[in-house]
């Protein structure tokens, strides 16, 4: 079996980090909305370059909360990749658009620029109903070889 991901992994690598914190925040009682979230949006604001960060429950809510900030609705299309979690094409569903599955690219699972192109004619208002790519880094997550 080849192994996507390994989040056991990641864990052990991130854990002491980790256990310090979750111990932090169940000592604080603050589970939601909390210090801890704060400080993790002004970081990550600060490392994107972004006036500001908005930390979600998900990554289902993060991919809804950004289609929705770019205005993707009823009638609209998403251009993705059919080697997504159910996520990815739910959120597209939630927002009343229409998910458009582009090839993947053989050599790593990510959409391919030919497939896109002919999947819809690429973020043309004129001439196609598409309004995002929504595209992953998933080769980034597949084991070495």
């Amino acid at each position: 079996m080849i192994t996507m991901l390994d989040l056991a992994e990641q864990y052990r690598t991130l854990q002491p980090e980790i256990d310090r914190v979750m111990q932090e925040v169940a000592a604080s009682g603050h589970y939601i909305m909390g210090p801890q979230v704060a400080a993790f949006e002004q970081e990550l604001a600060a490392f994107l370059g972004a006036p500001r960060a908005l930390g979600c429950a998900s990554g289902t809510d993060a991919l809804f909360l950004s289609l929705q900030s770019l205005g993707v609705g009823p009638g609209d299309e998403v251009i993705t990749s059919p080697f997504s979690f159910i996520a990815t094409s739910g959120t597209i569903s939630q927002c009343g658009a229409r998910p458009v599955f582009a090839d993947v690219d053989p050599l790593r699972p990510a959409c391919s620029c030919p497939s896109i192109s002919s999947a819809a004619p690429l973020l043309c208002p004129s001439c196609s109903r598409s309004r995002v790519v929504m595209a992953w880094p998933w080769w980034r997550t597949l084991p070495r070889p």
